[in-house]
């Protein structure tokens, strides 16, 4: 994060520093190369929306396209519970 090429300097959580060493690190399989692309996806999609119109006219989640990324996300959240009761997760 930079404004013009002076460095941004902010406290990062836990959790953020391990998103940003994600996305930073080359991938070196295939699943670890998959997940960032998804990763990558789901943060362009909280910044800008995937609705058609710019803001979105209605409260949020009410569109049928906001609708039906919300059913996305809460079946990667189902997902991200299934492989956390993985053997060896």
């Amino acid at each position: 994060m930079s404004q013009g090429n002076k460095p941004v300097v902010t406290m990062l959580s836990p959790a953020e520093i391990e998103l940003v060493r994600l996305l930073r690190e080359p991938g070196t399989s295939a699943i670890r190369a998959r997940v960032k692309v998804v990763v990558e996806g789901l943060l362009m999609a909280a910044r800008e929306p995937f609705c058609p119109e710019k803001p979105c006219p209605q409260a949020p989640g009410e569109c049928e396209r906001c609708s039906q990324t919300l059913r996305v996300l809460e079946g990667l959240e189902a997902m991200e519970q299934q492989i956390k009761g993985l053997p060896g997760a």
